[in-house]
């Protein structure tokens, strides 16, 4: 019996490290690929504590930021370096963050556009930011909160550009109009006064419109009252 009873000890053991090992290996392999798809995502990735101290970024946040990640470990959205302005281009103050918004209200932020400087292209690059607050152990409050952006720039220049043109097309059509406008004031102008009869004949034959000269030498009070009279 002592004999069966160790041999089933060992068995049980052997099997629990067994399974141990396997989850081991499964929980090892799941870290390794969520490491590779961190450092390889062809967005940009920033992770934020508690605090909003970034603590991770990965490298296509580096290319897009203009800043390592050791320039970035323990900067939060309050520094005022990152000079971001919202997408009316008026600045954003760190409060007002994605990040921060998605710790404070414990919600995520969805499609977030905003500018950021970029200080080794010494320019702003403008960001499509999406924010998620995340929960350790079932507490309450965020425990940290995760950002994934990408480079919207040249999207976002080319509808200013587009903006442009249509602003410039309208603002000449305007012009034109306005001009046309004067135009047919003077044509009016000298059509009513003309000393000289002016008809204008529709169909051939029908009087579409007089001038008062026309009515006086064929004895109207108006023109209006010839409108439509054959010639």
């Amino acid at each position: 019996v002592v004999f069966l009873l160790s041999g089933w000890r060992f068995y049980t053991l052997k099997k629990l490290n067994n399974e141990l090992q396997e989850k081991e290996k499964k929980r090892r392999i799941a870290v390794e690929r969520h490491t590779s798809l961190f450092y390889a995502m062809p967005i940009g990735v920033v992770y934020q504590n508690s605090s909003g101290e970034i603590v991770m970024a990965n490298e296509k946040a580096e290319e897009i930021l203009g800043i390592t990640l050791n320039q970035m470990q323990g900067k939060t959205s309050i520094d005022s370096s990152w000079k971001a302005v919202d997408q009316s281009g008026e600045p954003l103050s760190g409060e007002n963050h994605p990040s921060m918004t998605a710790l404070k209200t414990r919600e995520p932020v969805v499609d977030f556009i905003m500018g950021v400087f970029n200080p080794r292209l010494q320019q702003h690059r403008w960001l499509l930011v999406n924010s998620t607050p995340e929960f350790f152990e079932a507490a309450d409050s965020p425990s940290q909160v995760f950002s994934t952006f990408i480079d919207i720039t040249e999207r976002i220049n080319a509808e200013k550009e587009l903006k442009a043109s249509r602003d410039n097309l309208e603002a000449l059509v305007k012009e034109r109009t306005e001009e046309l406008n004067v135009t047919l004031a003077e044509l009016e102008s000298i059509f009513h006064n003309s000393l000289i009869g002016i008809m204008l004949l529709r169909g051939g034959r029908v009087l579409h419109k007089g001038n008062q000269r026309i009515a006086d030498i064929f004895g109207y009070e108006s023109p209006e009252e010839m409108k439509n009279i054959s010639m």
